[in-house]
């Protein structure tokens, strides 16, 4: 559904299935994911992007899996996520970024992405510990640009497998990463302003 001037969904109220993506992009008056309740298989990703007034993900709670990516971008008055809470696997990556989120609810029992990581200029977010404990993600990530975020934490995962890069979080003091044994790639800390200590 790209570039309309949908305010609602209902008119998918009786769709359970897309076998490919969803994709919601452009969609200036469009509030709430309210007429998706019947929704319970995606066939590949879930792309939500340059929504201006798209503030919650209602009636997504029926998706336990995404075989593609998760994309949540540009949707700047989007403050929570809580739709997403049985999503437990993305088998592609995931991108959070450019969102009025305060947290990560919402996403706390995602166990694994199957490639990168990116949480990016999220200027309300201030802390990741809603990350579940086991949560796995098989390539790079990046946690860039944050500028409310204080506390990196619940990437307990003792190998990264990719890059791992944390950059322009201008208040961030703690980065919790003692499990942390391994980065297969880069490793870059940089920028950010309020970290003294490791």
């Amino acid at each position: 559904v790209l570039r309309v001037p949908l305010s609602h969904l209902d008119f998918l109220s009786d769709v359970t299935t897309i076998s490919g993506s969803l994709v919601l992009d452009g969609n200036p008056n469009l509030t709430t994911m309210a007429g998706l309740q019947s929704l319970n298989f995606l066939g590949q990703s879930l792309l939500l992007q340059n929504n201006a007034m798209l503030d919650s993900l209602q009636d997504l709670n029926s998706l336990t899996s995404i075989p593609g990516d998760l994309v949540i971008q540009a949707n700047p008055t989007l403050n929570n996520i809580d739709a997403l809470d049985q999503l437990t696997n993305v088998q592609g990556y995931v991108i959070i970024s450019d969102t009025a989120l305060l947290n990560l609810v919402g996403i706390q029992n995602l166990e694994t992405v199957g490639q990168s990581f990116t949480l990016s200029n999220n200027p309300a977010l201030t802390d990741t510990s809603d990350l579940h404990s086991a949560f796995m993600v098989n390539g790079s990530i990046f946690i860039e640009d944050n500028n409310a975020l204080t506390a990196l934490q619940g990437i307990t995962q003792p190998i990264i497998f990719g890059e791992f890069i944390v950059k322009n979080n201008a208040t961030l003091t703690t980065l919790e990463l003692a499990t942390l044994t391994e980065v297969q790639q880069g490793l870059k800390i940089q920028n950010n302003d309020s970290l003294i200590d490791l």
